[in-house]
């Protein structure tokens, strides 16, 4: 199997693993390194809005594992949007035309689905029914189509696309994290070589022309996200083809620490930098309208959402 995602209580043992030896190296690629959640909880999958305003995450604070949102200046209240009792919620994408989140969910069968929920009346729809798993939607720019992740029975990736309702469902190609171009004419995502290796790559809306973007032979690029003014992709590097992203591989001794970092390159892979580094994981890059990009960080005492401003700005 190529791609899972994790329970709440893998990630809990993750970033017990990642802590235990941590250490913050100098940061020269970056500048305003600002931790915006300090609840000692785990907090993921953040999304910035479409104005900038608000960040959309998950997080376990409140027992479980659900939606919540909060303003990004960090100065107001933080609100739960989702209450999902024994089941988890994840990875959550805001249309701020329809006032609606996407997000993946276990609720009601217990597998891994793409849900719908309206900030205005609270009503809850679910988009897919796959028993192998769907995960990490993103609406497109007009917000009539949703891209996501789905499980074959093989346990491999695929692209796919479907309407705003969950109609019309589409598959793409092989591939995972989806992301679409600001213009939506372009979808970028992860996807595996021959020797299982995984790199950037970016295709048409509709599947056609998969380029290939990044060529490490021995790091794997992965959670690949479009820059609001099309000009940059900031992007995950694992260093090794353990396992963060492959549970069945995991490691389980805190002496082989887990590394991951964030970079950045230009449209189409020029010019790659690295941003963060640090001995930790730095995950789940999301950028702002104006060039802030959120993370997920194992640098303090949990899993937290930071920001920071790429020096190229």
């Amino acid at each position: 199997m190529r791609y899972m995602i994790y329970s709440l209580n893998t990630l809990i043992m993750l970033c017990i693993l990642s802590c235990s030896s941590s250490k913050v190296y100098k940061e020269s690629g970056i500048t305003n390194l600002t931790q915006l959640t300090t609840d000692k909880s785990i907090e993921v999958d953040p999304c910035i809005t479409q104005d900038g305003t608000k960040i959309i995450f998950a997080s376990d604070r409140g027992g479980g594992v659900e939606i919540w949102m909060m303003p990004i200046s960090a100065s107001g209240g933080i609100q739960q949007i989702t209450v999902s009792s024994k089941s988890e919620d994840r990875a959550p994408d805001y249309s701020d035309s329809t006032n609606e989140i996407v997000f993946q969910s276990t609720r009601v069968t217990g597998n891994w689905n793409i849900w719908k929920i309206s900030l205005g009346n609270r009503g809850l729809t679910q988009l897919t029914n796959n028993e192998h798993g769907s995960f990490y939607p993103k609406w497109s720019p007009d917000f009539k189509k949703i891209a996501f992740t789905a499980i074959d029975k093989n346990g491999d990736p695929y692209i796919w696309v479907m309407g705003s309702n969950g109609e019309n469902p589409t598959q793409l190609g092989p591939g995972a994290f989806p992301d679409w171009s600001p213009d939506g004419k372009k979808i970028l995502y992860s996807s595996w070589t021959d020797t299982d290796n995984a790199d950037v790559w970016v295709m048409n809306f509709d599947g056609t022309e998969q380029i290939q973007i990044t060529q490490e032979k021995e790091k794997q690029e992965l959670y690949p996200v479009w820059s609001k003014d099309a000009k940059r992709i900031a992007y995950v590097v694992q260093y090794d083809k353990g396992n963060f992203y492959r549970p069945s591989q995991r490691k389980t001794s805190a002496s082989q620490d887990f590394k991951s970092e964030i970079w950045i390159c230009e449209a189409f892979g020029r010019n790659p930098t690295q941003l963060t580094s640090f001995q930790g994981l730095n995950i789940s890059p999301c950028w702002s309208p104006d060039g802030i990009i959120a993370f997920v960080s194992s640098r303090g005492d949990s899993w937290d959402i930071w920001t920071m401003i790429p020096i190229s700005n």
